[in-house]
């Protein structure tokens, strides 16, 4: 893609007379690079020409309002496209039982820790699609696994860690201020911080094969033990039989922190299965 990308700018672009009178050996270079990708992709060595034009090209970056609009327009295909099947518990006259895997639903106004959220939109996966979570939570490939040799010492923010992999010395989840803060921090000043994670990064480790199969065991017997978290999902309370306004708003408190809690349980499930993978 870079390498038509690069060809079609050098057709495409015109330069101006003053350009052309600062720099008159810049068409000239131009077309000498030109050249040699043409060589380079004809000889289908694909990498060295990807590398040649990697300086030459300069890719627009997509502004805000072209990624929301692009993310927008996924969503509506994900929700459009993706279904699922219940499971085959149905008479064989019955129709297969097909419904979408995510849903677009309207979340009311309410009140949660003392603070009123306002409505507003969010995606629901279906059930089915949160099993299929759990049970496939084995096969997610991680990018960043251990290393085999020794990572490369920190000398700055992304500077360090992985030898290929975009490594930063603090995670910060997306928050942007917190990222420029830690980024303006003088070298001198995370110089021991620097040295601590190299000491921790070069420290060997290994599995303990004896415990790891213990967990293992532990784990297929469904878990709940030995600080693993249990595989079944906490009971939903049952609805009173009864039309008290402060009892079924008691009932509905109820449900809604037990779903919480299973959610976390879910999130810790997926963890396990990760790391026990």
């Amino acid at each position: 893609y870079k390498v038509q990308a690069f060809f079609q700018k050098t057709r495409r672009k015109t330069r101006s007379k003053t350009e052309s009178e600062n720099d008159p050996g810049l068409d000239k270079e131009q077309a000498k690079c030109r050249k040699l990708v043409k060589s380079l992709v004809r000889r289908r060595k694909l990498t060295e020409a990807q590398k040649l034009v990697q300086q030459e090209i300069e890719l627009e970056e997509w502004g805000t309002e072209a990624q929301v609009k692009l993310g927008t327009r996924l969503i509506e295909l994900l929700l459009d496209s993706a279904f699922v099947q219940s499971p085959a518990d149905q008479t064989p006259d019955s129709s297969p039982d097909f419904r979408p895997a995510f849903k677009h639903v309207l979340r009311k106004p309410i009140v949660e820790n003392g603070r009123l959220k306002k409505k507003h939109f969010v995606i629901e996966c279906d059930p089915l699609v949160h099993e299929g979570f759990e049970s496939t939570a084995r096969h997610v490939e991680i990018p960043y696994l251990p290393m085999l040799v020794p990572p490369t010492k920190w000398k700055g923010y992304d500077k360090g860690g992985h030898l290929f992999l975009p490594s930063y010395v603090m995670r910060t989840h997306g928050v942007k201020d917190q990222k420029e803060a830690i980024k303006s921090v003088p070298r001198k000043q995370l110089r021991k911080v620097f040295e601590a994670l190299d000491i921790l990064g070069g420290t060997k480790w290994r599995v303990n094969r004896r415990v790891h199969d213990v967990v293992e065991t532990i784990w297929s017997r469904g878990g709940g033990i030995a600080g693993l978290v249990d595989k079944g999902n906490i009971p939903l309370p049952e609805q009173p039989e009864t039309e008290d306004p402060d009892e079924i708003q008691k009932w509905k408190w109820s449900v809604k922190k037990t779903k919480k809690a299973n959610r976390e349980l879910h999130a810790e499930r997926c963890d396990t299965e990760l790391k026990l993978s």
